[in-house]
């Protein structure tokens, strides 16, 4: 396959969207194996789903592999956990195996043996390379980068919309559920690759994500859009450089504040949430509640307790065990503890325990997206950006 020769346009194709570290554990246990093995394999999984009333339970491959495979079935899904280091649960392989065959990164011989290609090595070898630059393009990672540069930091809401015009035109994307699963799997994507980051449900393009887009301009323009250029990506890399020191001056300032001030100020961060009859009461002695609020969930009104921390460390699963345990007294139906510092494993594993009431933990970095996004301390300001648009003059020319 020559990659010179190919579309010229963007050909999304491959559902399940994996991460490309996964993809190369994938190919480097695959190269040599029986691609009728592999068919069989993944047939046999697949007599095994379960129904909706019967699930089967697939996160343990080394408890399910022996007790459902056998003979060289059961081999070769050993070898994908195995070689992979868990990152390649045999169960789940399509959209590894729908990359991997697509473009070409393994290929059958005579013998029905898959082998690495050039483009397999080149994959595995060069994560910026020109394989991974072609599929990047092809898939419409590029133009989710982009997106991501240029609407960001932004939720998924903010993103999805966006990215949805690029998807109905070069996909056979069209429900709701579908494009949603696309973007989701290719920001995974990007963000193992530390080309996008992720704060709370927060996503913005990094240092290196601005650079790779400079490397892939040409690629971009393909598209009909302006290639990426370096004025634009160091405007870009100012503005990151400016809300980053926004930011830090936000986490200093709750970290000087007084303990009864910061509730006061989760109690405007909840207001702006929707909350109603938000009371603080951090100083009446009642069991370490800080504020009690209401909110409806669709048509259901819920008590809620909140526990605010102003802390450095880690809040450990005691504070959490308190607080469930003030829930009844209160006639509450569910808590929260917001920290400005971080949650120990614990507490994070106990904080929706079967059975129980549940505690939302926000930390720090969450605390800090909540009044950024309800713009509690900071303001934002907009920055027009223009770009040159030659399409406009096309159209002109055509009498379109």
């Amino acid at each position: 396959m020559n990659r010179d020769e190919t579309q010229q346009t963007p050909n999304i194709r491959v559902p399940h969207f994996p991460r490309y570290d996964q993809a190369r554990s994938f190919l480097k246990a695959m190269d040599g194996q029986s691609q009728r093995v592999f068919f069989s394999m993944r047939d046999s999984i697949h007599i095994y789903m379960g129904t909706p009333q019967e699930n089967q339970d697939w996160s343990n491959p080394d408890r399910w592999i022996p007790e459902l495979l056998q003979g060289n079935e059961r081999e070769l899904a050993f070898r994908l956990w195995q070689m992979s280091e868990g990152q390649v649960n045999p169960r789940h392989v399509t959209g590894l195996w729908l990359l991997c065959s697509s473009y070409e990164l393994l290929r059958p011989d005579a013998y029905d043996n898959l082998h690495l290609t050039e483009f397999g090595e080149d994959f595995i070898d060069n994560p910026l390379g020109e394989t991974v630059q072609y599929i990047d393009y092809s898939e419409g990672l590029l133009n989710l980068l982009l997106i991501t540069s240029e609407h960001g930091p932004g939720k998924r809401s903010d993103l999805v919309p966006i990215y949805r015009e690029f998807l109905e035109r070069y996909s056979n994307y069209r429900s709701q559920n579908v494009i949603y699963s696309a973007w989701y799997q290719r920001t995974c994507n990007l963000v193992a690759r530390g080309l996008i980051s992720r704060s709370g449900v927060t996503y913005e393009v990094t240092h290196d994500g601005l650079s790779y887009l400079e490397q892939v301009g040409s690629l971009i323009e393909q598209t009909g859009r302006e290639p990426v250029t370096r004025p634009q990506n160091e405007i870009r890399r100012l503005l990151k450089e400016q809300q980053s020191e926004a930011r830090k001056r936000l986490r200093e300032t709750l970290l000087e504040m007084d303990p009864y001030a910061v509730e006061f100020l989760v109690k405007r961060v909840l207001e702006a949430m929707g909350y109603e009859d938000v009371e603080v009461t951090g100083r009446s002695g009642d069991s370490g509640i800080d504020v009690v609020a209401n909110i409806k969930v669709g048509i259901t009104p819920v008590r809620e307790l909140i526990q605010v921390k102003r802390y450095k460390g880690s809040i450990g699963r005691p504070v959490l065990d308190q607080l469930r345990g003030a829930l009844y007294y209160f006639s509450a139906n569910r808590g929260t503890i917001i920290t400005t510092g971080r949650f120990s494993k614990g507490a994070q594993e106990a904080a929706f325990m079967p059975g129980a009431p549940p505690i939302t933990l926000i930390d720090g970095e969450r605390f800090l997206d909540l009044l950024i996004e309800h713009e509690i301390g900071v303001r934002k300001r907009g920055i027009q950006l223009l770009e040159f648009e030659p399409a406009d003059f096309a159209k002109e020319e055509t009498g379109e």
